[in-house]
């Protein structure tokens, strides 16, 4: 395989990966994040989950290890009690709290580090409550280097999310279970191959 670079100076390119939830898109971004060569920062989220039950959702900063943060991203609105919320920064999204400070204090400045791979997992409904994290996506996108994210599937009533996806500098690629084995060395491919539009 050819070197991949980030390619500054060129053409912006952008990686998104789509998908149902559950499909894999957080385990194939981790799998890039280690084969992608080049200064890496952003945030992965990842399932909380209590005796197999979901109980919210962590965010986790790029790149792991002992410099990187773990904060709560969203729980469960029942398991909160009365008046806690609204004292975190917080906003409802269906079932869960929504915790604004961590995503506008921990996810947007991982994600506004200029490096040459910016980690965003995901461009998500939950995220996309703040301004500034959209403000944040925007400013990653329109940099010199290569944003590599997870985007929701379904953004009908979202017209933020279907911009990104619409954007020309982006390349989609949407995982299924028939697909989800052989993507990350398709996507890894198309990085070291250079950008094509489709």
């Amino acid at each position: 395989m050819k070197n991949i670079k980030s390619r500054k100076g060129e053409p912006r390119q952008h990686f998104l990966i789509t998908g149902l939830p559950g499909s894999g898109k957080t385990t194939l971004i981790i799998d890039l994040i280690d084969k992608i060569p080049g200064e890496k920062s952003g945030f992965v989220t990842k399932e909380v989950r209590s005796e197999g039950e979901r109980m919210g959702f962590d965010i986790i900063t790029v790149p792991f290890g002992a410099g990187s943060k773990r904060v709560p991203l969203a729980v469960k609105s029942s398991l909160l009690s009365p008046g806690k919320a609204s004292n975190i920064g917080s906003a409802r999204m269906g079932s869960y709290t929504v915790f604004l400070k961590n995503v506008e204090e921990v996810a947007v400045p991982s994600i506004l580090k200029g490096l040459d791979f910016t980690i965003i997992d995901e461009i998500g409904k939950m995220e996309c409550i703040s301004k500034k994290f959209r403000s944040a996506v925007l400013g990653a996108m329109d940099s010199a280097g290569t944003v590599v994210a997870t985007i929701s599937k379904k953004s009908t009533g979202y017209d933020f999310i279907t911009g990104i996806k619409r954007r020309e500098d982006v390349r989609l690629f949407e995982i299924t279970r028939l697909n989800r084995d052989i993507l990350l060395n398709k996507i890894l491919e198309e990085m070291s191959n250079g950008w094509r539009k489709y």
